[in-house]
């Protein structure tokens, strides 16, 4: 069963996650099958279509980082991102739109950030940070890479989240569906 797909390099290219653990690049046309331990739950490219993440939840607890610049060539960008020690990821993952952040939720209602900025070098800007309550199922960069939008499957929450500084995220706003914004800091 496919769980996720994406849009990759320039939209020449398309990208498919499957409960089988495979991630499947398919260049338009074709297919590159890249083989992953557990089930992927969601693909996000970069605005350039030349690094696209796969989030990984407890089965695989990573965020796998994919070069997919040549849909002839896909392969692993650099080392998969890992999370604390005693952490679990919940699979679900964002790029932002430069390429430079990426983002994935806990089962706990936290979210980590790591730069990727320099290939092969990923670096844990922040552990766990407080978000929701409950498994983040959701995640999304605002158009200018500022703010994230983080999605609660506990309850209907989504907290809105100022990058500004990503070492030191802050809570902007928490908002219920079907009623005003609870909270704004």
């Amino acid at each position: 069963m496919v769980t996720s797909v994406a849009f990759a390099d320039g939209d020449r290219a398309v990208i498919s996650s499957a409960v089988d653990g495979m991630v499947r690049e398919w260049p338009l046309p074709g297919a590159t099958p890249i083989s992953t331990e557990g089930t992927v739950f969601v693909l996000q490219s970069s605005r350039d279509g030349r690094t696209t993440v796969a989030g990984q939840g407890a089965t695989g607890n990573a965020v796998r980082q994919l070069d997919t610049s040549d849909p002839a060539n896909v392969h692993e960008r650099g080392p998969s991102l890992q999370p604390p020690v005693g952490r679990t990821l919940s699979g679900a993952a964002t790029i932002s739109h430069d390429g430079r952040l990426v983002t994935a939720g806990t089962t706990e209602g936290g979210v980590i950030i790591w730069d990727i900025g320099t290939a092969g070098a990923p670096r844990l800007v922040t552990s766990p940070f407080p978000a929701v309550s409950g498994l983040v199922g959701a995640l999304a960069f605002g158009p200018d890479n500022r703010w994230l939008a983080v999605e609660s499957t506990g309850d209907p929450q989504v907290a809105l989240l100022d990058l500004q500084q990503p070492g030191t995220p802050r809570v902007l706003a928490e908002l219920d569906p079907g009623i005003s914004p609870r909270r704004w800091r």
